[in-house]
């Protein structure tokens, strides 16, 4: 057996970190002996070829998942009606990192708070390795959701919305956001956590320095969920609309083409505006927004595994969108583990996007459309000519009204809200 110290082979040659594309650590071996029965020992010829000679390619951790740290929560119980999660911390990075907060929260079947514990993985985590605890409840229960909070940093997360601590805007100590409309979830788990030691509360309930609670959020009207931490008020306002029939978006008339497929798109919780009483019907979409709105129209999955795209951050609003349709060949990203989660998608990416959910979902793909109609036909891309013929075919693309595709044209919001209204409705 040999072994080698790779992270001390990598500060010695300037570099913290295995590379994303990984290394070659190169090995020879022959056999030594008398040739002749006299003189020392010499390489023996026939040990001592090209055939003693091979490379392993290595990788690390961090290029392989994308994410410094990552956590594992494994339920059980101990046998004696108290549910346990065994909770493990593993720093991918050659450079120690530190320790964690952790909230543990035992839900019921209802997804109430039964009881939420804390607790932490101190200290520093060699690279590479690993370090886990325990938590033991007082009852048993139906799930639980674990929370990890960097020493010094709040956290404050909200299950099942794709909003976090970095989109409240600040006016002094209060924090706020507006979240119009959103996955149509009947309830959100919030946890918070002050990196400070902070007194937190949530809805005016204190839970010392950190702690979760659930919030019903109704169909219609307006839901207020406040979280104190420290000093600081955070305000998140969720709008719903639930099928009235009023418009909420200053920017979108009836006198507008879209205005049917945008409003189908926001009362069925697919998108949501941008703020502002604004939808932004003109504004470009990101490949991460796509990503997250066919996530939703599948109704929110769990990831079955951990992200691989090193430009997708973990703990992001489209993290798990992205992971779910990497998973189902839905997004197959760029090459070099890349995405590009805040790209604007094209024309053409949209249709190939629409292909492959539509074939994840057992759609008919028989449907195929002459492309030749369209002036610039040949500016589609080999790669989406398949999905672009089909998209034709069945009515989801249209082209524009001066004879073209623009396979190579960005999306706009509204031509997206068009393409979902026509897609769920055939």
């Amino acid at each position: 057996d040999l072994t080698y110290d790779l992270g001390k082979y990598m500060n010695s040659i300037g570099k913290t970190e295995i590379p994303n594309v990984g290394t070659y650590l190169y090995a020879e071996a022959w056999a030594e002996g008398q040739i002749g029965g006299t003189g020392s020992n010499q390489r023996l010829p026939e040990y001592d070829g090209s055939d003693s000679e091979a490379s392993v390619h290595m990788t690390g951790a961090l290029a392989r998942t994308g994410e410094r740290m990552t956590m594992d929560v494994t339920q059980g119980n101990d046998g004696n009606g108290h549910s346990t999660a065994a909770i493990t911390l593993r720093n991918n990075s050659l450079q120690s990192q530190t320790g964690a907060e952790l909230v543990a929260t035992l839900l019921d079947a209802a997804g109430t708070v039964l009881e939420t514990k804390k607790t932490r993985i101190g200290g520093a985590i060699s690279g590479e390795t690993f370090r886990t605890e325990t938590v033991t409840f007082s009852r048993l229960g139906t799930r639980v959701v674990v929370r990890a909070a960097v020493p010094g940093n709040d956290l404050l997360t909200f299950e099942g919305l794709a909003v976090g601590l970095g989109d409240f805007t600040a006016n002094g100590t209060n924090y706020t956001y507006t979240l119009q409309n959103d996955s149509g979830a009947t309830s959100t788990l919030v946890t918070a956590v002050s990196g400070n030691g902070e007194p937190v509360s949530i809805n005016g309930q204190a839970l010392s320095t950190g702690g979760s609670a659930t919030v019903a959020i109704p169909n219609s009207g307006k839901t207020d969920i406040v979280v104190g931490i420290g000093a600081k008020t955070y305000t998140l306002t969720i709008l719903r609309n639930s099928g009235t029939g009023a418009n909420p978006f200053t920017d979108v008339s009836e006198k507008d083409w879209f205005y049917g497929d945008v409003m189908f798109a926001y009362e069925n919780g697919l998108m949501i505006g941008t703020g502002n009483a604004q939808f932004r019907p003109h504004g470009t979409a990101t490949r991460g927004m796509m990503a997250t709105i066919l996530w939703r129209m599948a109704g929110s999955p769990a990831p079955k595994g951990n992200n691989s795209f090193t430009d997708v951050e973990a703990g992001t609003w489209y993290t798990d969108a992205i992971t779910w349709t990497a998973e189902n060949g839905i997004f197959l990203g760029y090459g070099n583990n890349k995405v590009g989660p805040n790209d604007s998608i094209t024309r053409e990416q949209l249709a190939t996007i629409f292909f492959r959910y539509a074939d994840y979902k057992g759609c008919d793909m028989t449907a195929e459309g002459e492309l030749d109609k369209f002036r610039d036909a040949g500016k589609v891309s080999d790669y989406a000519r398949a999905a672009m013929q089909w998209a034709v075919g069945s009515g989801l693309i249209q082209g524009k009204p001066d004879g073209v595709l623009d396979p190579q044209g960005t999306a706009t919001r509204a031509e997206i809200a068009a393409m979902l209204h026509r897609f769920l409705e055939k």
